[in-house]
């Protein structure tokens, strides 16, 4: 397969990914949430990881630097790439609805 059409394709699997955001809850927080959440995630159940993946993809756009900000202090491998794979999908819809 064509480079340039392997990241499209990419680039349209992160963007739905982020459409998600829309149906979130804004006054969710993240810092409530976020320890059950790191606790599926970390799981060596992977229908518990996935569980915790979905509570991850219903974080609201507003609080990108929240997770920004645990991804950075994350030391678990699985659980940093989750966040990492959200909070990029996040910028990527930011970047794609300015203002929104």
């Amino acid at each position: 397969m064509n480079l340039e059409w392997t990241k499209l394709g990419a680039a349209i699997f992160v963007a739905a990914l982020a459409l998600g955001v829309r149906g979130a809850d804004p006054g969710g927080d993240v810092a409530a949430r976020f320890p059950r959440i790191r606790e599926q995630l970390a799981s060596d159940d992977f229908a518990v990881r996935e569980a915790g993946q979905k509570e991850l993809e219903k974080i609201p756009q507003a609080q990108v630097e929240a997770l920004r900000g645990l991804w950075d202090a994350e030391s678990d491998p699985e659980v940093k790439a989750r966040l990492e794979e959200r909070v990029t999908a996040m910028d990527l819809y930011a970047l794609i609805h300015p203002g929104g």
